[in-house]
């Protein structure tokens, strides 16, 4: 069998239509099976019609309804009002060797129709599925840059503070709640060489909108200002605060924003050195 000959028949391109009898396909099958090449060329025609179907499908323009009803009409019209006086001849022509073709390529148009309808709602599918992927992945990355942006705070606070516990002349001194807050914490670094001041706030509630923690340092009768405690960015950062030379007690007030000279707001946390 000449399979290049059969192949350049065309028969195959008929066949991916469905514009073959059921012999013609019945034996195309057949042959397919025996030999790849003819398999071969039938996949890639579907391929090629699939390929064609997704480029140039386009709608009907929405008037052409109409506008085939409306000669429809006009046509019988004109049939009724100018009925012929004679019988025509029919001249009865050869049947062409592909006559019966034709049908055939209606319905495979209408196939084609389908097909093109389909191809475009699951590609529809597939983007709108691909655009909540990436909406998803934007708010997963996000999430996981804040997550980094709040860990490489922690750690710079916990250097901060292994760095000041690290030198000897460092005193701890726990601050804790009063009985109206028993749950507020504060760990207060003292270096009594040089007297600086850290703060590490364990457990505060937030300050209010237009008030501020204060420190105050206490040796005896006398009450002195040590610092303000800065809130930043809802978070509490390790805190330097002014210098001490003297104290036997430190602790923590709700005050206006900026401070006050001497105590007046509530106490939340208190600690004997």
């Amino acid at each position: 069998m000449d399979i290049k000959a059969y192949i350049e028949s065309g028969i195959i391109e008929c066949y991916v239509l469905g514009a073959v009898s059921s012999e013609e396909k019945a034996e195309l099958e057949q042959l397919a099976e025996q030999y790849p090449e003819i398999k071969q060329e039938i996949e890639a025609n579907k391929f090629a019609l699939a390929e064609y179907v997704l480029q140039y499908h386009c709608e009907p323009p929405a008037e052409l309804r109409d506008k085939v009803l409306q000669k429809l009409d006009e046509l019988h019209e004109g049939e009724e009002d100018y009925p012929p006086k004679s019988q025509p001849k029919v001249i009865v022509l050869p049947r062409s060797r592909r006559a019966w073709i034709y049908p055939y390529l209606t319905a495979a148009s209408i196939i084609l129709l389908v097909i093109s309808v389909g191809f475009d709602y699951l590609f529809y599918r597939d983007w709108q599925e691909a655009e909540t992927r990436l909406m998803n992945l934007a708010t997963e990355n996000e999430q996981l840059h804040k997550q980094l942006r709040q860990m490489q705070t922690n750690y710079q606070d916990a250097l901060a503070e292994v760095n000041i516990l690290a030198n000897k002349a460092t005193k701890t001194i726990e601050l804790k709640g009063v009985s109206n807050y028993p749950n507020a914490a504060v760990t207060l670094y003292w270096n009594t060489q040089s007297k600086d001041v850290h703060l590490v706030v364990r457990n505060l509630p937030t300050p209010p909108k237009g008030m501020q923690y204060q420190l105050w340092s206490i040796e005896g009768n006398k009450v002195e200002d040590a610092g303000m405690l800065a809130y930043e960015n809802n978070h509490w950062q390790v805190m330097k605060m002014k210098t001490v030379q003297k104290a036997t007690v430190f602790a923590i007030t709700l005050e206006k924003s900026g401070g006050e000279a001497t105590p007046k707001g509530a106490m939340y946390v208190k600690g004997e050195v």
